[in-house]
């Protein structure tokens, strides 16, 4: 099992709209995989973490590769992207 996750920190003044854009990403750009979304109440403020899990990496690539061709997932990288203050963190852990 794949536990793929994204640690993003959002420009201040800008979570409201980064969380709502993602939420509205999960329900409407990858309904066939599982996202879960963490916003952080106490520590790293502004901080949207994103979650997934895969059977292997196998699944994890042909749905990567399905979402990248859906209409819509370019347009809504760059309104997320213009929202992120700085790198971000991609990580891909085992679940042993």
């Amino acid at each position: 099992m794949i536990m793929e996750r994204f640690t993003i920190q959002i420009k201040p003044g800008k979570f409201d709209e980064a969380l709502e854009l993602t939420k509205d990403g999960r329900k409407n750009l990858w309904p066939f995989f599982s996202a879960r979304i963490y916003s952080c109440n106490w520590g790293t403020l502004n901080t949207l973490l994103l979650e997934s899990d895969f059977e292997d990496m196998v699944e994890h690539d042909k749905l990567w590769e399905q979402l990248w061709a859906k209409e819509g997932w370019s347009a809504y990288m760059t309104k997320l992207n213009e929202l992120i203050d700085g790198p971000y963190t991609h990580t891909l852990w085992t679940i042993e």
